[in-house]
């Protein structure tokens, strides 16, 4: 009788509760890319997987949030020893062990996310197991710094949960006619707002804005404002955002101009639209313009020009076909690029750790 292999132990370090966000998943209230590809993992017979929350206090010093993580990193260590892997889902939840690993006082395979830089730094004082980037600009730019790491770094495509939209959109949004074409914006991180309302109102194209009270657009006038609405969402709903972009014709991820390119910014609206079927604006100064340019998802305006923006929108109004080609093409970039994928190959690589 052949013994049944011991299951394969995963400690996935988060800065938010992973544990809520697996039960919001199990209860069909959110998609798993929340999850990271653990939840695939899970579901295939062969690991366990636990969660531990690493966050800093709130504070306005740096230096006092540095400091607060350390007792933090302490119990992550001692409690992380006992596991096969260890999954560092953000950036620093788990620097304290690459560093612990680089002195030889760490055994468990560490596998880390890098979102946002400083990469270099952290490469210089840390040891990894594997690295996956989410953007290929990052990844690239990291194998050509650091080549003798280039082993074990790897870019993975994050993608959304199909199973999940398709729920509460049965139909792509490509597919639909809507009476009006409306372009919207449902991010918040470093979301450049006022240039997108700029855009509309002056443009006379419809708009939505999603934010809190804290980030609403500084340029917004309820009385004066005829195009552009806001939605208020203080906390998010999956379910309620998919239902709000099913009535939208062109997703905007317009980000603030900067000297250099921008971390995964507006990756998590990317996954709206392509799971959704959604073309899709975004500033050239996002990890995505080459994605949505390559695929031929929608345009790419300049971040901070107004007129660019105005452009890049009356592309869609002027040409509506536009709108049916270039939200098929996000589809079927969605179909072959989802977490289903991201799971295989996060299993993969684990296999091979």
């Amino acid at each position: 009788m052949k013994l049944l292999s011991k299951m394969k132990t995963i400690l996935l370090i988060n800065n938010y509760d992973m544990a809520k966000t697996r039960q919001s998943y199990l209860k069909g209230m959110s998609p798993s890319y929340h999850q990271f590809g653990t939840n695939e993992l899970m579901e295939t017979g062969e690991y366990v997987v636990d969660y531990l929350l690493v966050a800093p206090k709130k504070s306005n010093s740096r230096i006092l949030k540095i400091m607060s993580l350390l007792p933090v990193w302490l119990k992550a260590y001692r409690k992380a020893r006992k596991y096969d892997y260890v999954y560092g889902a953000a950036d620093f939840t788990v620097d304290f062990m690459g560093f612990m690993k680089k002195i030889g006082l760490f055994k468990p395979k560490l596998l880390t996310i890098f979102h946002h830089p400083p990469f270099k730094l952290r490469l210089k004082i840390a040891t990894y197991d594997q690295i996956i980037f989410l953007c290929e600009f990052a990844f690239k730019e990291m194998t050509e710094a650091f080549p003798r790491l280039k082993e074990r770094m790897l870019f993975m495509q994050w993608g959304p949960d199909l199973h999940f939209y398709r729920k509460y959109a049965p139909l792509c949004n490509f597919e639909k006619i809507h009476k009006k074409i409306v372009f919207i914006s449902n991010g918040k991180t470093h979301r450049d707002h006022e240039i997108l309302l700029e855009a509309a109102e002056f443009s006379g194209n419809h708009a939505i804005i999603v934010c809190d009270e804290k980030t609403l657009p500084a340029n917004y006038n309820q009385e004066k404002c005829n195009y552009t609405s806001i939605f208020y969402q203080n906390k998010p709903d999956d379910i309620k955002m998919v239902e709000l972009l099913s009535n939208c014709s062109v997703l905007v991820i317009p980000t603030y101009p900067s000297d250099k390119r921008l971390g995964p910014i507006g990756l998590t609206s990317f996954l709206d639209a392509v799971a959704m079927g959604i073309p899709i604006i975004t500033a050239n100064n996002t990890v995505l313009t080459d994605i949505v340019e390559r695929e031929k998802m929608g345009f790419v305006y300049e971040a901070g020009n107004v007129n660019d923006l105005c452009d890049k929108m009356n592309r869609f109004v002027n040409e509506p076909e536009l709108i049916i080609s270039c939200g098929k093409n996000a589809a079927e970039f969605g179909l072959t690029n989802n977490i289903k994928e991201f799971g295989k190959q996060l299993k993969k690589q684990i296999e091979i750790m």
